[in-house]
């Protein structure tokens, strides 16, 4: 229901605002929570026939949940599309957006988030049910390597929601592919909580760690542990020891996600690219990557036909001509048609080139890859990627501006704004 309702606004407004290309990886990310589809990590180019309006926007969600009812705040900013001269405006994207109406009560943490590899923002912040009622919401701010972000404030975490609870749970971080080596839970807690630990089926510990942020009502808990550990619930202890709350991983025994990247019908056949990946159709939109049993890479590719006369994916939506993947030691994707070679170079001078394949679904793209092992985040420097034909003659060209971190670890967020309460 969420996404038919962003579709249609979408669809109402979308010839009056610049589109992003990388953008509804994220709605579809925060919307489908639970039920999803694993997403790319890096956020590639996601060929869909929607695509978030430029300037971020917000999606209001009222419903049944914890305590009688729940609001759910979530706002998205895509990642900035640059022109081809001015580089990227500075800016904290969808935090600074919540938090001009839903300010933290008391400070930020900043906590590094491993399923992207940046870190993610966590506070508190007044919230009122559909009956008027306030309440305290733990609030989340998180970025992707491209750019974007997202925000969200979500429901009742106070003792409303959680009567006589010492602690409970708020969320996880999200994953893309390949699957990153740890993955960390997150709530909030009491005062008297000084512990927080991850128990497995088999009674193995990960300890975390009590956040206790200057003027904050409660305190924040976060445990990180191995990815593929499956967690049964979270153990939450008093400075003596003793064992005052226990709570259940909701998402367990479904914990981790399946390791499939999309459960619907694969079309026609696999491709094997020289030196892997195998790239694998479904008719679902999805295009997933693997290299062996392991997934490396996932595009929500929707329709990936080209759209005449334009020559333009993504159903003339956008006109990023080439969607890149770096992971597994390699760089690989697809472009469009009848070109012939691709090439990536960096800012420091490294360039890597690669032959590529039509593909087998009659899609009217072509796929590449060829082993590359870039030096660190090749997101925050930015790189160029060009098209070639069969002459050597340039199709087009690709710039992917630089993306820094739109907050580091560590660093405060806004002032502390007194509670409303």
């Amino acid at each position: 229901m969420i996404e038919d309702d962003l579709r249609e606004a979408l669809e109402a407004r979308a010839s009056s605002y610049e589109t992003d290309p990388r953008a509804w990886d994220g709605v579809r990310r925060r919307a489908s929570r639970g039920r999803r589809l694993a997403w790319a990590k890096a956020a590639t180019v996601p060929l869909a026939a929607g695509a978030v309006l430029g300037g971020g926007w917000v999606v209001v969600t009222t419903g049944a949940g914890p305590g009688g009812d729940a609001v759910t705040v979530t706002t998205v900013t895509p990642s900035p599309t640059p022109s081809a001269s001015a580089p990227p405006k500075r800016h904290e994207g969808a935090y600074t957006t919540v938090t001009a109406t839903a300010p933290p009560i008391g400070d930020t943490l900043t906590v590094e988030d491993p399923s992207v590899g940046r870190p993610m923002r966590l506070w508190f912040a007044e919230q009122r049910g559909t009956d008027g009622t306030a309440y305290v919401a733990l609030c989340t701010a998180q970025q992707t390597p491209t750019g974007g972000s997202d925000a969200s404030c979500g429901a009742r975490n106070d003792e409303t929601g959680h009567p006589g609870e010492r602690a409970w749970f708020g969320n996880r971080t999200e994953h893309g592919w390949p699957l990153p080596e740890k993955q960390t839970a997150y709530g909030a807690a009491r005062e008297d909580v000084a512990k927080a630990e991850a128990v497995s089926p088999d009674g193995s510990r990960f300890t975390g760690e009590i956040h206790r942020l200057r003027g904050a009502p409660l305190a924040v808990w976060t445990v990180t542990y191995p990815y593929e550990a499956k967690i049964r619930g979270f153990e939450f202890s008093d400075a003596q020891g003793k064992v005052v709350q226990w709570v259940a991983n909701p998402f367990y025994p479904n914990f981790p996600d399946p390791v499939g990247a999309s459960n619907a019908k694969q079309v026609g056949p696999a491709l094997d690219l020289p030196g892997g990946p195998e790239a694998r159709m479904y008719d679902d939109g999805s295009l997933v990557w693997r290299l062996g049993d392991r997934i490396v890479g996932a595009d929500f590719a929707g329709n990936m036909a080209i759209s005449p006369p334009d020559g333009h994916l993504s159903n003339g939506v956008t006109d990023v001509p080439v969607a890149s993947h770096f992971d597994a030691g390699r760089w690989f994707g697809y472009a469009r048609a009848r070109t012939t070679r691709v090439e990536v170079t960096f800012e420091d001078g490294r360039t890597a080139r690669a032959r590529t394949v039509r593909d087998p679904w009659k899609q009217g793209v072509v796929l590449f890859s060829v082993p590359f092992e870039p030096a660190g985040d090749v997101y925050i420097s930015g790189y160029r990627v060009t098209g070639f034909d069969a002459r050597g003659k340039r199709l087009w060209r690709h710039d992917e501006p630089p993306h820094p971190p739109l907050w580091q670890a560590g660093q405060a967020g806004p002032p502390p704004t007194p509670s409303r309460r």
